[in-house]
């Protein structure tokens, strides 16, 4: 179409009322020069305006208010070559606009609330049919407010259609495009926000960006390089992010704030850390501030306090700024024990500890509170953290990282030597679920521990030791075999798996079976060890093994952990907790309980009772601290889905008795008692052991009293025995030997 052009000399509006229209006004006559009418569109300097024609505008000019002519940069009385504009028949109409609002007289500002939604509408309703660029400034009258409006986005619908309610509701992503200009309609979705440094007071805001712009547009929890956490994901995304989605007007008229604080706690090497990196990484805010904890302390008074100050500064400020319209500033506090431990229960400190909590939570949940800030707290000690730090509104949300399941194992196994077989480095015959089996209690950490250990096998094997300058050459034969990831499970060892080393210490001559007694009691122990794997009902079994000094209780209680074939396997013994004060020996019990509770099938052997409460007859002296903990913990069922078998042996049963662990009032479901050897289960252990003369069998056995002998001292009388004699054990070597043991 031919499009006119007429030169006119820009001139004020000569009526206040035209101020507010956005409209450009000029004579009747050099509309029809320009081939259009009144109510027609004209472009100058690349702006499209709707024209007007009014008398008070002699012919020759055309009249702009002074926020036109600051928007174009022109002058009075400057020529201006005007043009007629037609709209396209299509990638015109307007989907969204999001503008920026400000008093365009400072003197004339209010703190009045102004609501965004619905300014929002009014500028739908009172522009439909006029035309926007991307920067154009315009003015507006609404409720009495004077503001002025700068358009910082456009997008548009792609094609001929015209927007319709229906067609409104049923737009994708795809229907849209970003354009520098574009015809508003009443249907249009308008934005607004303030202008940088303005002090309008906006309120029922909603972003500019939609929810979908939260995350970057890659984001997939696939692609975050996290395995086995599907779960805790999903409710760290639904909890702390879900209300991000949408605009903050919605939550507004729910009542309803953003939750501000996720508290990831678990072991050592379960993924916290990773998980916040992770998310950080994933948003299309700002990068988050990593810090550890320590870090946030200072030699200087008050510079702790003015650390986190500092980080909390910029998301103070831009909320000041742009209010709900803010970036999301997410700030990871590492290690969050370090600063935040219960207050008042630090000694001998100048309140640091304590100041710095309290400045944390009134950045949180206080007077001054942000509501543009997610913190992200990690630890492993979630006991330790003040309880005013874990309530509602501060970190609220509370996610424990805990070690993965077999599903969870291969997408961690998966993740970590996807690169190998993508490269050609991996051995076709890796079988990653059977690697997934053999690793439970692994943590994520440790799982990619077994994966580089097994990687190490692999370049050993194919360096030249004689030529180790020139390791190239060898690259293209590298292959992991699965016999290195066998080899680096049995290296890389799980702090939350199977003490298989204390458990054989406990068996060092293997188990002998003497007889219908000892089946008796083994049958029974398999029978607990069962009930515990199989019934729904019955999550916790603690059984006493109890006898005399001797009588083998140990050893049998390590077979039957042994023989459990549970993921967690935990022994406990005075001797593993000589030289420690009472508070640690009271911690590592408690911390074998609370790591047990993480695994689904767990075994905790308590050997020497008496020992452990550090028992003495003298006085008689015990640790309350540590038996009130084993009367709560041994009868404490553990947490839903999983199931704890504890295994006690004690040489004193009228000691525990006394301390309320066993007998009717005792903590323990059962007992069983541990007898000495008869005369005839003596002379089937020797026979087993093989180190007798086979006819002084009889006559050996026959010098144990009618009281007994415990097979662990019967063992250490047979290896003096042995040592002293050149070939086999006979009567009179059993006997002396025998003896010089006081039997």
């Amino acid at each position: 179409m031919d499009r006119r052009s007429v030169q006119l000399a820009a001139v004020a509006t000569p009526n206040k009322s035209f101020i507010g229209s956005n409209c450009v006004y000029t004579s009747a006559d050099d509309l029809r020069q320009l081939g259009i009418k009144d109510g027609d569109f004209v472009s100058v300097k690349s702006m499209i305006f709707v024209a007007r024609a009014d008398e008070a505008v002699g012919a020759g000019n055309i009249a702009f208010n002074l926020v036109q002519r600051k928007t174009l940069q022109i002058s009075l009385n400057e020529p201006l070559a005007v043009q007629a504009w037609f709209a396209p028949k299509e990638n015109i109409h307007m989907f969204r606009i999001s503008v920026e609002a400000d008093f365009p007289n400072k003197g004339r500002a209010t703190n009045d609330p102004i609501d965004a939604e619905m300014l929002g509408r009014f500028i739908a309703s009172s522009f439909s049919g006029q035309c926007f660029s991307v920067g154009q400034d315009f003015l507006i009258d609404f409720q009495g407010n004077s503001l002025t409006l700068r358009v910082t986005e456009l997008e548009i619908l792609k094609g001929d259609a015209q927007p319709t309610e229906e067609k409104m509701q049923q737009i994708k992503e795809d229907d849209i495009v970003p354009s520098p200009m574009g015809i508003l309609n009443k249907l249009s979705r308008v934005t607004v926000g303030k202008f940088q440094g303005s002090t309008i007071n906006l309120v029922n805001v909603q972003k500019a960006t939609t929810s979908s712009k939260i995350f970057r547009p890659d984001f997939s929890f696939s692609k975050m390089g996290i395995g086995g956490l599907d779960s805790e994901l999903g409710d760290i995304f639904r909890r702390a992010f879900a209300s991000r989605v949408y605009p903050a007007s919605v939550l507004a008229k729910m009542g309803l704030m953003h939750v501000r604080g996720v508290l990831l706690y678990g072991a050592p090497g379960c993924g916290k850390t990773l998980i916040a990196r992770k998310i950080g990484k994933m948003l299309v805010d700002r990068e988050p501030k990593v810090v550890n904890g320590p870090e946030i302390f200072s030699k200087y008074v008050g510079g702790s306090e003015e650390n986190i100050r500092n980080l909390f500064a910029e998301a103070k400020a831009e909320q000041a700024e742009k209010g709900d319209e803010s970036e999301l500033h997410v700030i990871i506090l590492d290690e969050l024990d370090a600063i935040c431990r219960q207050r008042g229960t630090t000694r001998g400190d100048t309140g640091v500890g304590d100041s710095v909590v309290n400045q944390l939570l009134s950045y949180i949940d206080g007077v001054d509170s942000l509501n543009n800030i997610l913190l992200i707290g990690m630890t492993n000690r979630k006991d330790m953290l003040d309880e005013a730090l874990l309530r509602p509104g501060r970190l609220e949300v509370h996610v424990e990282i805990g070690l993965p399941d077999e599903r969870g194992r291969v997408q961690i196994i998966s993740i970590h030597t996807n690169s190998m077989k993508a490269n050609g480095f991996l051995d076709s015959q890796v079988n990653v679920e059977e690697l997934a089996t053999m690793t439970k209690n692994y943590t994520g950490a440790e799982l990619e521990g077994v994966c580089k250990a097994a990687a190490s096998y692999a370049f050993e094997r194919n360096i030249d030791k004689s030529n180790l300058d020139h390791p190239h050459a060898n690259i293209d034969n590298i292959r992991v075999m699965m016999e290195d990831f066998t080899r680096a499970i049995n290296e890389v060892k799980p702090a939350f798996g199977v003490s298989m080393d204390q458990l054989d210490m406990c068996m060092p001559n293997g188990i002998i079976n003497f007889g219908p007694r000892f089946d008796r009691l083994y049958e029974t122990g398999l029978k607990f060890l069962a009930q515990v794997h199989e019934s729904e009902r019955t999550p916790l079994l603690s059984i006493l093994l109890e006898g005399n000094a001797g009588s083998g209780k140990t050893a049998l209680a390590a077979k039957l952990a042994s023989q459990a074939d549970y993921p967690y396997i935990k022994f406990i013994s005075a001797e593993s907790l000589v030289n420690q004060t009472e508070v640690a020996r009271a911690h590592k019990i408690t911390q074998a309980f609370e790591d047990a509770y993480r695994s689904p099938l767990s075994v905790i052997v308590l050997d020497n009772i008496e020992r452990l409460v550090s028992y003495v007859k003298i006085g008689p002296r015990f640790s309350n601290e540590i038996l009130q903990i084993l009367l709560v913990l041994i009868s404490k069922r553990p947490p839903k889905g999983h199931r704890l078998l504890v295994v006690g042996t004690t040489s004193s049963l009228a000691v525990l008795e006394q301390l309320e662990l066993a007998g009717e009032s005792g903590v323990f479901t059962t007992s069983m008692h541990v007898p000495y050897l008869s005369q005839p289960e003596v002379e089937t252990v020797m026979t087993q052991q093989g180190c007798f003369e086979p006819d002084g069998i009889s006559q050996c056995a026959a010098e144990i009293g009618d009281g007994g002998i415990g097979i662990k001292t019967l063992h250490m009388v047979t290896e003096m025995a042995r040592s002293v004699s050149k070939g086999n054990i006979t009567p009179a070597a059993f006997k002396q030997c025998l003896r010089s043991y006081g039997l």
